[in-house]
């Protein structure tokens, strides 16, 4: 069909994992199913508990995530806090949902669509050629040793990037104007909120699966490609505006897709910008902490390495690796102890000091990661 307004299916065919796949799917969607969802409902739920809502009105607000009169029953009393968390949910994308939930903010944001944000711009080509692009840098994080490993020899997807740490680029004034409806329309009121900017030369062009523990706004012009959020499929167009909070999103590969696209996202923190306390911050990321000390299995069965782009703010970050780097240490400590025989030990001549044990463990927890990392087989 020639409108897009009147396009019922999309259709498309992308490559995963080595895998070709051949997608009719609504073009409307309201929902994506993610994954872990129960464990995300039970957030949702005490989230519009929180706001004074009753167990019939928030039946009728989750009923579409799946939530039925009985799972608001079982958990209405059951704090998410108090739940061990799926394996596959990364601890710091816990920390940043409980926060959000301490803060009255919506956890686990639900994908948001809004189709034909930007009609008929034009803005492609004007961004291909005004933007100074450069290759993008593979970057990866142990959420555990705070080690940043620049992998400037790891494939990127062929992508290029460009960034702006305000939202006025000054890259287009028309885009300008649009972010600025973005940051309306979405009430985004962070003032460290920055713009990161994808180029895709074609469908050879890709992005592997990440996440993040802040929201993004992601604006598409130029070519109709496939996103891949949670594993599930969506086909954005020009013009088309997607808004994720946590959830892993990649770009697959399209070989039959020859033009060119170009992605505009605003990346901020909700919960900036109002008038909360930040202590609920510390205090809340200190107690989960502590929980994660208590359970290293899931501690080193997760998965820490993400994508984290140039102008990332990490400043928040690194106070929760700080305590991460702690709570190893002291786990450490504790077992080294408890399997000594002698029952008085005494410092010798030569010995290393605590400090210097601490020293070496967490560089023995940096080469590790670093070995990890260089054998690994992402794509």
């Amino acid at each position: 069909m020639s409108s897009k307004l009147a396009k019922e299916y999309d259709r498309a065919t992308y490559i995963n994992n080595g895998e070709e796949f051949k997608i009719k799917i609504p073009y409307a969607i309201e929902i994506i199913p993610e994954l872990n969802q129960n464990y995300k409902n039970i957030f949702r739920l005490h989230y519009w508990k929180i706001l004074g809502k009753t167990k019939n009105e928030i039946y009728k607000i989750l009923r579409n995530y799946e939530v039925d009169k009985y799972f608001i029953d079982k958990f209405w009393n059951v704090h998410p806090s108090d739940l061990t968390p799926p394996r596959s949910v990364s601890p710091y994308v816990r920390i940043y949902e409980l926060n959000l939930l301490e803060l009255n903010f919506e956890p686990f944001k639900p994908v948001q669509i809004i189709r034909n944000f930007a009609p008929r711009s034009g803005l492609y080509n004007t961004l291909k050629k005004s933007i100074h692009w450069v290759p993008a840098v593979l970057r990866k994080r142990n959420h555990v040793s705070g080690e940043v490993i620049v992998h400037k020899n790891k494939k990127t997807g062929k992508r290029m990037n460009a960034s702006s740490r305000s939202i006025q680029t000054g890259w287009d004034q028309h885009l300008d104007q649009i972010l600025q409806e973005m940051k309306q329309t979405l009430e985004i009121k962070d003032p460290h909120a920055y713009i990161l900017a994808n180029y895709y030369e074609s469908g050879k062009c890709t992005i592997g699966s990440h996440q993040h523990d802040f929201w993004s706004a992601i604006l598409s012009f130029g070519a109709s490609r496939v996103m891949l959020v949670e594993g599930r499929p969506v086909v954005l167009h020009d013009g088309d505006l997607i808004v994720l909070g946590t959830q892993k999103h990649a770009i697959p590969k399209q070989p039959k897709v020859r033009q060119g696209r170009v992605s505009v996202a605003i990346f901020y923190n909700p919960e900036r910008g109002y008038d909360v306390e930040e202590e609920n911050f510390a205090k809340e990321e200190e107690e989960v902490c502590n929980e994660f000390s208590e359970n290293q299995d899931n501690f080193e069965g997760s998965d820490f390495a993400l994508d984290f782009y140039e102008n990332h703010d990490f400043v928040q970050q690194q106070k929760l690796e700080e305590m991460y780097q702690l709570q190893e240490f002291q786990y450490y400590e504790k077992n080294r102890l408890m399997k000594s025989t002698e029952p008085n030990i005494k410092t010798q001549i030569g010995q290393p000091s605590l400090q210097d044990e601490q020293k070496m463990y967490i560089e023995e927890k940096k080469q590790k990661y670093i070995r990890g990392s260089n054998g690994s087989t992402r794509k």
